[in-house]
């Protein structure tokens, strides 16, 4: 939604600020001014004049406007990533639409609830809600409204690959908003309608109506639109053998999508980058994308673990108000069997009383194996959410984030950081395929997966062909130091015999330094929707420092790790004196290696 001009904007609150004005007049400047002024640049201030809105309404009895305060502000919710809570505010303002018959209000939730189930990836359900939404719009005449419900509709049927249903109701939506003159809605549907094309295979037209959109869209100034057309016309341009024209094209995609800070643009321009650059034989081009598309894959996954734990929530929130309509159906029905019981024709009433007790049954039958039901894939999602969580963060942490529903960061005294490098990765990179590569890189940081289970380090991230653990943490252990350093030399031991492996089929390989140093570290979860468990402080530079002044093959260690581990069994020490350090100056430092039995 575009933003007012400031003009326009101080008009409004002068409107709403003017008593001598009517409420309805005053309570409609200031929605505008809320939503329209500040509901995607600044969401707080949209809460806080929406709920300025409601408490307005409320106090004067305007029912319909408490319930578009109400949807106003489940949007903030919905832009904030709490798809529960909106959707709670949804569903209070449907009710209260529905209560005064208000049909605009009642089309406005169930729209916004049938995106919600669109982007939680349940297209039947999506439609449904959308189908609803089209019938109350043309009810009430909302021109704008029924463009929207008809493109929506279109994208469901593409996205079931009823591709002729897409392609007419795309433009349906399309003559809807020429007629009317909404812009806006032309440069989406357009696209929209391109993607149809796309899916068709057929690419000239598929090109023309990405051409027009983003004609329109670049007037309108809506950049994340833009993005999306860009790559799409990219992807199509590749597909059409004209790779140059694709990575001009995904070029400026890519940009826009990282102003926007959208990763799955971003990754949709990279890949399509890639295939471009790979046609042209432009081999560094190629895997340099590649590689900023495999690491936005972490990003993706989070936000995948996002959505699934908002999904679980949404399922719960959407299954609460089905039992309380099924409890209001029920009581509506005993006080129907009341009724029936005062009448004066007892013959008939018993025949009208069975009728209605048979319905009442058959309805509490039915509800009862939905309830079933609902319990049982709330069940199951439940567990697979719980599954990704414990993938993604340590298991107490993952834990304390389900039970209270954040985790505290907290401090570590004594952590040992563990970084490891490739050496060479550069030129190494020549000598593979992309693909190749990037096989390689997952199969030895799969292989380091495995050391850190085993001596219980837990893992941080990857960072390109950079691997980062850390010992003593979540839970500080006894012998944590130790531990980190047995699993460096176990990655060492690793990739020498990955070494002498594929140096006997004439492969290459990689070569690894790896540094350790020991330290206090502050650990938390980044993010709100995108969970990522991270450390932060000097030690976690000081081990990056181990690692670059440390050498091929071996464990470089600081002297405050030495002096934690100097008397531990089964290891032996090579002193390097005080070696210059970037950033750090000159730091004690040890090459650690086996001696005997590890203990």
């Amino acid at each position: 939604m575009p933003c007012v001009a400031q003009t326009d904007q101080d008009a409004l609150w002068r409107t709403w600020r003017n008593e001598q004005l009517h409420d309805t007049v005053r309570v409609r400047a200031l929605s505008n001014y809320a939503w329209h002024g500040f509901l995607f640049s600044l969401p707080d201030s949209a809460e806080y004049y929406g709920q300025m809105m409601y408490d307005f309404a409320d106090r004067r009895g305007l029912e319909k406007y408490k319930a578009y305060a109400l949807r106003g502000l489940g949007v903030v919710y919905k832009v904030r990533g709490a798809d529960a809570k909106a959707l709670d505010l949804w569903l209070r303002s449907m009710r209260m639409s529905e209560a005064i018959n208000d049909l605009a209000g009642v089309a406005g939730s169930v729209n916004n609830i049938g995106i919600m189930y669109e982007e939680q990836g349940d297209v039947p359900r999506a439609l449904e809600y959308h189908r609803r939404s089209l019938a109350l719009r043309e009810q009430c005449n909302d021109s704008i409204g029924v463009g929207a419900s008809l493109a929506s509709i279109g994208r469901m049927h593409r996205l079931e690959g009823n591709l002729d249903s897409a392609m007419l109701y795309g433009q349906r939506s399309l003559a809807q908003y020429e007629r009317i003159g909404y812009l806006l809605g032309v440069g989406l549907t357009r696209g929209d309608i391109g993607d149809v094309y796309a899916a068709q295979k057929e690419y000239v037209e598929a090109v023309d109506h990405y051409e027009r959109s983003l004609q329109v869209l670049t007037a309108m100034n809506n950049p994340m639109a833009i993005a999306e057309r860009l790559a799409r016309m990219g992807v199509v341009r590749s597909a059409m053998g004209l790779p140059h024209d694709a990575e001009k094209a995904c070029a400026k995609s890519l940009s826009l999508a990282t102003a926007v800070a959208n990763p799955y643009l971003q990754q949709e321009a990279c890949d399509c980058l890639y295939a471009a650059h790979k046609a042209m034989g432009h081999r560094d081009q190629a895997l340099y994308y590649l590689e900023r598309s495999q690491a936005l894959d972490d990003t993706l996954q989070m936000d995948d673990l996002a959505k699934r734990l908002q999904r679980m929530e949404f399922t719960k929130e959407l299954y609460a108000d089905s039992v309380l309509q099924a409890e209001r159906d029920q009581r509506e029905a005993v006080v129907v069997a009341a009724d029936l019981s005062r009448e004066k024709n007892r013959k008939h009433i018993y025949q009208i009383t069975g009728v209605a007790i048979l319905l009442l049954v058959a309805g509490l039958l039915h509800r009862l194996r939905f309830i079933r039901r609902s319990h049982a894939d709330i069940e199951r999602e439940k567990n697979l959410n719980e599954e990704l969580l414990h993938n993604i963060l340590p298991e107490e942490v993952a834990e304390e984030l389900r039970m209270k529903g954040f985790a505290a960061a907290r401090n570590f005294e004594h952590a040992s950081v563990l970084f490891s490098d490739f050496e060479g990765f550069t030129q190494l990179s020549e000598r593979m395929t992309a693909a190749e590569l990037v096989a390689e890189i997952a199969a030895c940081f799969e292989a380091f997966d495995a050391i850190m289970d085993l001596h219980g380090i837990e893992k941080i991230k990857t960072i390109g062909d950079a691997y980062m653990a850390a010992g003593g943490l979540p839970i500080p252990t006894d012998g944590s130091v130790r531990d980190t350093v047995l699993a460096g030399l176990d990655m060492q031991d690793f990739i020498t015999r990955r070494n002498v492996e594929r140096s006997a089929t004439g492969k290459p390989a990689f070569q690894m330094r790896l540094g350790i140093h020991t330290g206090p570290v502050v650990a938390g979860i980044v993010g709100v929707r995108k969970f990522q468990y991270d450390i932060w402080g000097d030690t976690v530079n000081t081990a990056n420092r181990m690692e670059s002044c440390g050498e091929v093959g071996r464990v470089n260690i600081s002297g405050a790790t030495y002096a934690l581990v100097n008397n531990e069994p089964g290891l032996s020490f090579t002193p390097r004196g005080k070696v210059q350090a970037k950033g750090k100056g000159e730091m004690e430092m040890y090459f650690v290696g086996r001696s005997g039995a590890v203990a």
